[in-house]
């Protein structure tokens, strides 16, 4: 069973999924595919999810963030001065 933390549409209308020790799922059109800790993400415990207008895909985990944007993962954690957690399903 996979545990649904947070529900986000981004700009092209694509369902992104943060999941509680899964990763993130993202469904297009026809596919679903998984980013999670071997693709680059901080955690595969992601409390919250929310895209922003350039199409970065933002995620929370404890005591850091991961950015996705198209193919690029990106994390900002305590080396970057980000020293607490996200809440589940909080969104700016």
């Amino acid at each position: 069973m996979v545990k649904i933390n947070s529900l986000n549409f981004d700009i092209q209308g694509h369902l992104w999924i943060a999941t509680y020790g899964n990763g993130v799922y993202v469904k297009t059109d026809s596919t679903f595919k998984n980013y999670n800790s071997t693709h680059g993400l901080l955690s595969d415990y992601c409390y919250s999810i929310i895209s922003d207008e350039t199409g970065t895909v933002w995620v929370g985990h404890r005591q850091g963030i991961s950015s996705i944007y198209q193919t690029s993962i990106q994390q900002f954690g305590k080396s970057r001065g980000i020293l607490n957690d996200c809440n589940i399903n909080a969104n700016c």
